[in-house]
């Protein structure tokens, strides 16, 4: 893909996952942002160049952690949002995954404050967020997102 425009209005935030592949980053920003480290930096990267690309549409579409600078956008420009998160809520996964690693006596590599925190900027600016499954949504509800606000997808 040529145009980083194009697959920024598109749904590449939710089919891109540059954890696993470096494609969508060679795409969107050139071979530079693939071989930005550590992984993480890459999401922040990619999600402000995706933010700074978005056209003129009625729905933002996103993977929940890699969207942060898009909803804002997004929201400014009156879009409605959805997120779409696999797994718990950020703060519960935190906390379940702190708890894990001091059971197994291992030092802590999980998601980060940071993460934690862009993970719940993009719940606040959602009109929805799309969960898999009822614990999913139900570690939402524990959190305090508001029912209305959730879609077992």
């Amino acid at each position: 893909m040529r145009d980083a425009g194009l697959l920024a209005r598109t749904l590449a935030p939710c089919l891109t996952d540059p954890f696993i592949a470096d494609a969508p980053f060679r795409s969107a920003g050139g071979r530079w942002l693939a071989r930005v480290r550590p992984p993480r930096l890459r999401v922040e990267f990619f999600d402000r160049l995706a933010s700074w690309r978005l056209g003129d549409a009625a729905l933002l579409y996103s993977w929940a952690q890699y969207s942060a600078a898009q909803a804002r956008v997004a929201r400014r420009k009156g879009m409605r949002i959805v997120v779409d998160r696999a797994s718990a809520e950020a703060g519960v996964q935190e906390r379940i995954l702190r708890e894990a690693y001091r059971d197994a006596g291992s030092a802590y590599e999980g998601p980060s404050a940071r993460d934690t925190a862009r993970g719940r900027i993009e719940t606040e600016l959602a009109d929805l967020v799309a969960v898999p499954s009822r614990y999913v949504l139900d570690t939402y509800l524990e959190a305090g997102t508001p029912a209305a606000k959730l879609w077992l997808n």
